[in-house]
């Protein structure tokens, strides 16, 4: 499948979690080479997309977004990613959209022309062994059966990839494709951060 134009295109930034495993700390908000997450993310994002929509619980909005960010709620965030990402399509006005968790610290070069090899239904991430399934790529008018999905009781990520039809795409770059969920992993990046400054 060709790349879906930037114009077409919604980048959903799943931002509504509870940061249990971290303590319970905003992840939107965590610094990373002087920036949050949430704002390096959006830089990012904004070469792919035309808009952006970060889906947020109620109890973080005060958390001030990026310039050219729109704003969803995620009415059940305690019933995990899937709920944002269905907030995320509801909200956004392009016909393809682009989720990814906001704990990415850096996305893969040319995701959205990565993640539309896979099939006219959408594709998400993969890495040898490793799926990414809230990496994903998906087509907007898919947010009812999304709604099917979950109204059948399905939580999983990875079963709505394949209630979806998404394709696993092998991704060049995707080690970079990382999510700060516990302590320890946000320590293994602060490592990191120190090897490259003493290179």
């Amino acid at each position: 499948m060709r790349p879906p134009p930037r114009s077409a295109t919604t980048a959903i930034v799943l931002a509504g979690g509870r940061g249990q495993r971290l303590g319970g700390r905003d992840k939107a908000r965590l610094r990373y080479r002087g920036h949050t997450l949430i704002a390096r993310l959006v830089r990012q994002l904004h070469q792919a997309a035309r808009h952006i929509v970060v889906v947020r619980a109620r109890p973080r909005d005060s958390l001030r977004l990026p310039a050219g960010c729109m704003r969803a709620w995620d009415q059940q965030g305690s019933q995990g990613p899937l709920s944002g990402m269905a907030a995320g399509m509801a909200r956004a006005p392009g016909q393809w959209c682009l989720c990814v968790p906001v704990d990415c610290v850096a996305l893969p070069d040319n995701l959205l022309a990565q993640l539309a090899r896979g099939s006219h239904h959408g594709g998400y991430a993969q890495h040898r062994d490793d799926h990414y399934y809230l990496h994903n790529l998906v087509p907007r008018h898919q947010r009812q059966a999304l709604a099917r999905f979950r109204h059948s009781g399905g939580r999983s990520a990875a079963n709505a990839c394949r209630s979806l039809q998404l394709t696993p795409v092998n991704m060049a770059g995707a080690d970079s494709i990382w999510s700060i969920n516990t302590p320890e992993e946000r320590r293994r990046l602060l490592r990191r951060r120190a090897l490259h400054r003493r290179c």
